[in-house]
């Protein structure tokens, strides 16, 4: 191999790493992205467990809610991975003194497997994407999904997850109703232990013209590593 030919290698090899790093000789949002993600969350199991209530104060809930993060496939400038979720689920309708109507509950128990995906941005270096639902054991909800922003805050990954137009959730009196919600996840590692910490905000929709309003919903949640998710 003559020297220039050597030479145009160097070049070419060192302009390819470059690439990967930002402006400030760091590697990329992306890069430390994926890195939370396949040496923090994969193979880990977040455990959730909260009482609160929903549809503006008129259904009492109690959640709970495992989560295991599996299956990273990813290249130079794309990734997924899933999510296998379980979730137990009791509903209660309240009446105008807040009080269980029933003390028979609702049982909305359910298993779902939802594919995160997302990409790096060349004009930004922003991270964007989706998830979709795989498994839906309750409903089907082919055709739904979530939009998805990664922004890692040191050694924090934060995740916001928003519905694009509306799905729905529970109502009074086992019905339905139009739902959309913002979802912002961080989560972060102590000594090998996931955690996170949860922040959801939901808005009432108009089917006919997708005006949104708040619904009074806002709840943070905790989640902790457990063993496993079974």
């Amino acid at each position: 191999m003559s020297k220039y030919l050597v030479l145009i290698t160097l070049f070419y090899s060192f302009s390819c790493v470059t690439t990967l790093l930002a402006e400030d000789g760091e590697s990329r949002p992306y890069d430390r992205a994926i890195d939370f993600i396949e040496n923090k969350m994969i193979g880990k199991t977040l455990e959730t467990k909260v009482v609160t209530k929903i549809n503006k104060g008129n259904i009492e809930t109690e959640f709970h809610r495992r989560v295991l993060y599996t299956n990273l496939v990813k290249t130079e400038d794309s990734a997924s991975f899933d999510a296998i979720i379980l979730i137990r689920q009791r509903l209660w309708d309240l009446n105008e003194n807040g009080k269980r109507k029933s003390e028979t509950p609702r049982e909305k128990n359910r298993a779902l497997v939802l594919r995160y995906g997302v990409h790096a941005l060349k004009s930004t270096n922003g991270i964007i994407g989706n998830s979709i639902p795989l498994l839906n054991s309750m409903t089907s909800s082919f055709g739904e999904g979530s939009t998805i922003q990664l922004f890692v805050e040191k050694d924090k990954l934060k995740m916001i997850t928003a519905t694009p137009l509306y799905s729905e959730g529970f109502g009074k009196d086992d019905s339905w109703i139009p739902l959309a919600s913002s979802v912002t996840t961080t989560f972060s590692s102590n000594e090998g232990k996931l955690s996170a910490i949860e922040t959801e905000e939901g808005f009432n929709v108009d089917p006919d013209t997708l005006k949104r309003q708040p619904s009074g919903h806002c709840v943070t949640l905790h989640s902790k590593e457990i063993p496993g998710l079974y």
